[in-house]
């Protein structure tokens, strides 16, 4: 599967993928706008783009803030309906879990 979805990433907060979504494969490009909310309560409005490819259980890829800029997703994996990855953010590492819910993902990411 290689079409586009929408993405809602926050960066401390919750995390929603919208489209097509195959508990098969999550395999594709997905974009949309991210909300990063900072420890003191702040919400600064962006864009993410996620390209995922699963393997199995294995899940690779890219993510990043545009389809230009982009870091390797790392340690990411499939469990059943939960997917869970890490990837670079400037000088951080952010954890990110989802969960399958319908259509959607849904879940979080966190700076580590």
């Amino acid at each position: 599967m290689s079409n586009l979805k929408t993405l809602l990433m926050l960066c401390v907060g919750a995390v929603l993928l919208t489209g097509t979504v195959s508990a098969a494969d999550l395999s594709g490009k997905w974009s949309g706008t991210a909300t990063a909310k900072t420890p003191d309560g702040e919400t600064n409005d962006g864009t993410a783009w996620v390209v995922l490819t699963q393997s199995g259980n294995a899940l690779t890829g890219t993510a990043g803030p545009s389809a230009d800029k982009q870091s390797p997703i790392t340690d990411g994996k499939v469990d059943g309906d939960t997917v869970v990855f890490k990837v670079q953010v400037e000088d951080n590492v952010a954890v990110v879990t989802m969960r399958v819910v319908g259509d959607t993902l849904k879940g979080q990411a966190v700076i580590e």
